[in-house]
């Protein structure tokens, strides 16, 4: 955010009526390039969301988890061909 934007009057009142909660709806900026590369009503699973954002699998499920966690993404999960369980996940907004 550059010096000219401001902040939504509504947004910090809510932060200051409950700033405990902030943390749940604040997100680092490798969550937001990951919200930021999942298209409109598009599945993606770790290993696709890892190879668009040039990071490992291992770091890509993490992330994914947590904005599950925040509620910014919804999953499904499948059993694998060759084993194992894979989540797929979604936009809440879909």
């Amino acid at each position: 955010m550059n010096k000219k934007q401001t902040v939504n009057q509504n947004l910090l009142k809510a932060a200051r009526q409950v700033p405990e909660q902030v943390q749940f709806i604040r997100l680092s900026k490798a969550q937001l390039n990951v919200l930021q590369n999942i298209q409109h009503n598009e599945q993606v699973t770790a290993l696709t969301m890892a190879k668009r954002c040039a990071t490992t699998v291992n770091a890509m499920s993490q992330l994914l988890r947590q904005l599950y966690d925040k509620n910014y993404l919804q999953r499904d999960s499948r059993v694998r061909e060759c084993g194992g369980v894979e989540f797929v996940y979604f936009g809440s907004y879909n």
